[in-house]
């Protein structure tokens, strides 16, 4: 396990993003806006990829312009305990990522009120299986994937990262191609779930108003099955593609016990997987300490994908 501290901010790489404006698709289908290209000075910024025919969810993808050789890519997943969020909510962080070099792709998926558990990991999962297959054609590295993801995102991009075919979530379209990630990286999100089930039954929100239970289907049958195999901790195994996990030591929502938890069980396999905890910070550890997160997430990006 390694914990970092910090000493001082750093800056970033000046870039122009003032011409790239995200305007939500209205209710009326359609008056919703056409994929498009908006280039920017840095930037080609390819609006509203469809990445799973067939269902509404989309994808925003990032690649920085003037670059010849293939750009590694990093994924990055949005929270809102699977029920709520949008991927323009992770556009801030992928655009100050995307200034180092690397491509960025954030992705929407299908939220728990419209279907449970696996439709988000499977989801997850495809998109990952599309952008290989359109690699050659945004001039990306097939080879150098990496996730990212915040709360429940965090949760579904270390489940996509452990679980292999085996698991039954790469069926889908573009099937072709794989939805491994050669890094990861665990923003607050819960990955033991039987441990995480009974926090959340010990605490105040009854089941039927916690998100945690409506996305497993809580009190239909097979809730233990669905707990294990959500699980990343079930898929942690010799192998796995190294990891960076960030939570705060006070997190009321995701206990830090769980960052502790799956940190150890990687590096019990094999894995390496590095731990930065910040104390006095509760489940808002991405913002909070927003200045001294990015540098850390593209070193670890730029030493796992050689960058």
């Amino acid at each position: 396990m390694i914990v970092f501290s910090f000493s001082r901010t750093l800056r970033y790489p000046y870039y122009d993003i003032k011409h790239v404006l995200i305007n939500e698709p209205r209710k009326d289908k359609r008056q919703r806006p056409l994929m498009t290209t908006i280039q920017c000075n840095h930037f080609d910024f390819h609006y509203n990829l469809t990445y799973n025919p067939g269902k509404p969810v989309t994808l925003h993808l990032i690649v920085p312009r003037a670059v010849s050789a293939p750009r590694p890519l990093l994924i990055l997943v949005h929270g809102g305990g699977w029920r709520t969020g949008k991927k323009e909510g992770m556009l801030q962080l992928a655009l100050d990522v995307a200034a180092h070099g690397f491509a960025c792709a954030t992705i929407s998926y299908t939220l728990s009120d419209v279907a449970p558990f696996p439709a988000a990991i499977q989801d997850v999962k495809t998109a990952i299986r599309f952008l290989r297959s359109v690699a050659e054609e945004y001039g990306l590295d097939p080879e150098r994937f990496a996730g990212l993801g915040c709360s429940a995102g965090a949760h579904l991009i270390s489940l996509a990262a452990l679980a292999g075919p085996e698991a039954g979530w790469d069926d889908g379209a573009y099937a072709g191609y794989p939805s491994t990630l050669q890094a990861f990286i665990d923003i607050c999100g819960p990955t033991d779930f039987p441990s995480f089930t009974r926090f959340c039954l010990n605490g105040d929100v009854p089941p039927a108003e916690n998100p945690y239970f409506q996305f497993l289907d809580y009190g239909k049958p097979g809730f233990e099955e669905r707990e294990r195999l959500a699980s990343p901790l079930t898929h942690v195994k010799s192998g796995a593609p190294p990891a960076l996990v960030i939570h705060g030591q006070e997190d009321p929502i995701v206990p830090f016990a769980q960052a502790e938890t799956f940190v150890e069980a990687l590096n019990n396999a094999g894995v390496c997987a590095q731990l930065v905890s910040y104390p006095q910070t509760d489940h808002g550890v991405l913002y909070v300490h927003y200045e001294k997160n990015v540098p850390l997430i593209v070193n670890f990006l730029q030493e796992t994908l050689n960058l």
